[in-house]
């Protein structure tokens, strides 16, 4: 007796000779006897498995294998199960190397406590098939029965499932003519098994792995095995986002570049600034200081010249005054001696006895005259020294009010200069204030603009990213809809043949026509099926889509505000910045301000200090106006 040996295996790809494998089982089938309950136990777990599996049907004879990869063995080893793409969770994203799997899922969650010794057995006999063949074989004629179940009108079962609701029509097996218990089992073991089972999910999906693919198919009537080592390359949002990466640390080298050369370039401006300041005042100063050895020049030449000329003058005086007084003593005394001459003439002229008295009250009134004369003769010449004193005081006074005029103009050359250093104060200030007033402007520029090429950036990743997701998403659902027909035209084939196989067990004495006709029904049924399923799964996938675009559409409207917000804050940040740095300046404008008038005030009175001290070096009076120096420059008043 020939045996065919059935490999059941749990594959994530759909392989071309899924018809040939039908076709072989079916004609397995079909040497069944009618009444073979078992095999149609058997036959239906086995094909609602094939909507996403399909079996290798292996012949006994030797098969010769063509080996594409060294990790080949002679023993078989069954694949891992693999979830398939439409138990995916929503939000998760199916990568590109994991087939899209189409099955039939079950109607209800709840199952009849009658069935659960179908169920366990039909999960032992899946638990068989990852583990090891099963051998079968056909029974004999000798075994047939009569079919445990009495025949179903499907034409007006497809109807009352067209003509009720939703919920009746969804609450029906996937096989309406197969047995109650049977569809309970497949609808347990597979909700179960499906929701406990990890179907060959990659543990790290950023490494390389490595998929092996088995062919069987028949070369000049010989069996031939081929497997094909598929490597499912990283998952490539792992490169993606290693370029994103990237990116941004390149933006980020790229803003601590900008942000150095702003500071560097600001730190030289504030150097520049601070030279041109200290350059102005010492030009300032300088200035000043030539003017101030230029009128010290001027005012000592014309001192020494002043005190050389009262010196020569006053030793002048001196000997004229003593020349005077000597030749003036001189005349005097030869007057008094010509008088006493005359008045001895005179004496001699009286008689003898006369002589004597007359002289003697003569020389005594003489005397006394002369003395008279002499007292006014020193007065005389007390009263000309004191005149000559006099005019040399005067001359004297004048050379004072010269080295008055000299410390006047000192005094006004040192208010024009601290007037000038004030204004400079003032214009420097202003000028330091409008450079940290631009450079905070230039870092906030910056800021903003760095801002913008990150939120540029940011957007540009993100519907980069969505629209590989987008694109992701249309090409696994045009996979789907691709494979979708086959797989479905196949299950068409699988139902029409157990439907026909169902007829002529449960049907008999129905006669060829009549059989052809619910055939030829049943075939449009299920080619409106076809079509209807193909419809709703365009729609899914258009809503998906739209989903998913509404989806991204939202995320991107909420970066836009987010980043306006920060934008915004940005803003607000910069006029409170500057507004408080306006403040800080008024504010040490005012404080300078202040500080003038006790500036003025010292510098008032160290020049009242100079001149006291010039009165007291002199020994006299001076009287003039000391100018006054404002308060405040002009351009600050």
């Amino acid at each position: 007796m020939r045996q065919c040996k059935l490999g059941l295996r749990l594959e994530p790809k759909s392989c071309g000779t899924f018809g040939r494998r039908k076709d072989d089982a079916m004609l397995a089938l079909s040497s069944t006897v009618p009444t073979a309950h078992a095999a149609l136990l058997m036959s239906i777990p086995e094909l609602a498995i094939s909507k996403w599996s399909h079996p290798h049907v292996q012949s006994g004879k030797p098969h010769k294998t063509f080996t594409r990869s060294n990790s080949l063995k002679s023993k078989f080893v069954p694949p891992k199960p693999s979830l398939p793409s439409s138990l995916s969770l929503p939000g998760v994203q199916k990568w590109k190397t994991e087939p899209p799997l189409h099955f039939s899922a079950p109607a209800s969650d709840k199952e009849a406590p009658r069935d659960r010794n179908v169920c366990s057995s039909y999960k032992s006999f899946l638990a068989e098939q990852n583990t090891r063949t099963i051998y079968f074989s056909p029974p004999s004629p000798a075994e047939k029965k009569a079919p445990p179940e009495p025949p179903v009108d499907y034409h007006n079962q497809l109807n009352s499932e067209e003509s009720a609701p939703p919920a009746a029509n969804a609450s029906k097996g996937t096989f309406p003519f197969a047995s109650q218990n049977v569809q309970d089992g497949v609808k347990f073991s597979t909700s179960e098994e499906l929701c406990t089972t990890t179907f060959a999910v990659r543990k790290h999906p950023h490494r390389q792995t490595v998929t092996k693919k088995t062919r069987t198919y028949t070369v000049n009537g010989m069996q031939v095995t081929s497997t094909t080592m598929h490597v499912l390359g990283a998952k490539e949002d792992m490169q993606l986002r290693k370029q994103q990466l990237q990116d941004l640390r390149r933006l980020q080298r790229e803003e601590a570049r900008q942000r150095q050369e702003l500071q560097v370039e600001g730190v030289n401006s504030v150097e520049q600034q601070e030279r041109k300041f200290q350059q102005e005042r010492a030009v300032l100063t300088r200035q000043y200081e030539i003017d101030m050895e230029t009128l010290e020049r001027r005012q000592k030449r014309e001192i020494e010249e002043a005190e050389k000329v009262q010196e020569d003058e006053l030793k002048q005086a001196q000997k004229r005054i003593k020349y005077e007084q000597e030749k003036d003593l001189r005349a005097f005394k030869e007057r008094l001696k010509k008088e006493m001459k005359i008045m001895r003439q005179e004496l001699d002229m009286l008689p003898r006895h006369q002589r004597k008295d007359a002289l003697r009250m003569k020389k005594d009134q003489m005397e006394y005259e002369n003395h008279a004369k002499e007292a006014d003769f020193f007065v005389q010449l007390q009263k000309n020294a004191e005149s000559t004193l006099a005019r040399l005081t005067q001359k004297h006074k004048k050379m004072a009010t010269l080295e008055r005029q000299f410390l006047l103009q000192k005094h006004l050359l040192l208010r024009a200069k601290e007037n000038s250093n004030w204004e400079l104060e003032e214009k420097q200030m202003g000028e330091k204030y409008a450079l940290h007033r631009k450079l905070f402007k230039d870092e906030y520029f910056l800021l903003r603009t760095q801002m913008l090429a990150r939120h540029q950036k940011e957007l540009a990743q993100v519907q980069k990213f969505n629209q590989e997701e987008e694109a992701e998403l249309v090409r696994a659902l045009a996979l789907d809809r691709k494979k979708l027909p086959k797989m479905l035209r196949n299950e068409a084939k699988t139902r029409s043949h157990m439907f026909k196989e169902s007829l002529r067990i449960s049907m008999q004495t129905m006669t060829a026509a009549e059989m052809s006709e619910k055939v030829r029904g049943f075939d449009e049924q299920e080619i409106m099926r076809i079509k209807k399923a193909l419809e709703e799964h365009d729609l899914k996938s258009a809503r998906k889509i739209a989903q998913l675009k509404e989806r991204h559409q939202s995320a991107m409207s909420e970066l836009d505000e987010m980043q306006n917000e920060k934008r915004k804050q940005l803003l607000e940040k910069e006029r409170i910045t500057m507004q408080e740095h306006e403040k800080k300046y008024y504010s040490m404008r005012e404080q300078w301000q202040a500080d003038l008038a006790p500036r003025k005030l010292v510098l008032e009175s160290r020049f009242q200090d100079e001149m006291e001290t010039q009165e007291r070096f002199y020994g006299i009076s001076l009287s003039g106006d000391i100018a006054s120096t404002p308060l405040l420059p002009d351009s600050i008043r």
